[in-house]
């Protein structure tokens, strides 16, 4: 069963060749396989601690050498919803290798990237994460409470799927969690003021 870590340890083996020391921060379906929960795939999703003139350089290299990778300098900066603050520090340790650092996302950071994107294959994901590691209903909404969301249509979204999945990951009627409260009422003030464009 392919679970992305042949292509990391090719992607290992290149970043090996520089002369600094880097970290990896798995996410993604290889998360999973240091989770002890595989499901085929095919690629890496990272974030790499280089600087930013290797940045290209490897970049550059993953493509000539046909690794099929999706790694960034900000994780973050994948979409409109941000990860939980501090996510960086409580990444998991899973081996060194030389000069490179393999880490892994924390489990309930790794449930609200799932949800930032939120197709049915992330839902699985995340519900999977939840049932292994017997997480709770207060843990999850602990962790959601250090996410600094925006003010954008992409947000509301992000917040129904997340009272819509504690519904089903818990078994619960989920309360209104504490970030909707302002935002809601901002952005729905904004909607019938015509300030925001509805899609």
């Amino acid at each position: 069963m392919a679970d992305g870590t042949g292509e990391l340890k090719k992607l290992i083996e290149l970043l090996k060749t520089k002369n600094e020391d880097i970290t990896l921060i798995v996410t993604g379906g290889v998360a999973r396989h240091f989770y002890n929960i595989p499901r085929v795939t095919t690629d890496i999703d990272a974030e790499i601690e280089i600087s930013d003139e290797e940045f290209l350089n490897i970049i550059s290299a993953i493509e000539q050498n046909k690794i099929i990778a999706h790694v960034d300098l900000n994780i973050d900066s994948w979409g409109m919803i941000p990860l939980p603050e501090g996510y960086k520090e409580r990444a998991g340790f899973v081996f060194k290798d030389k000069n490179v650092t393999v880490k892994v996302m924390d489990k309930l950071d790794y449930l609200f990237s799932k949800l930032a994107r939120g197709t049915e294959e992330d839902i699985n994901d995340a519900l999977e994460v939840i049932k292994k590691f017997n997480i709770t209903s207060d843990d999850f909404e602990d962790r959601y409470k250090l996410i600094k969301l925006l003010k954008a249509i992409e947000t509301f979204n992000f917040i129904k799927r997340v009272k819509w999945f504690k519904e089903q990951a818990f078994g619960i009627n989920p309360n209104t969690l504490k970030q909707e409260d302002a935002f809601t009422k901002d952005l729905n003030n904004r909607l019938n003021k015509g300030k925001v464009e509805k899609r």
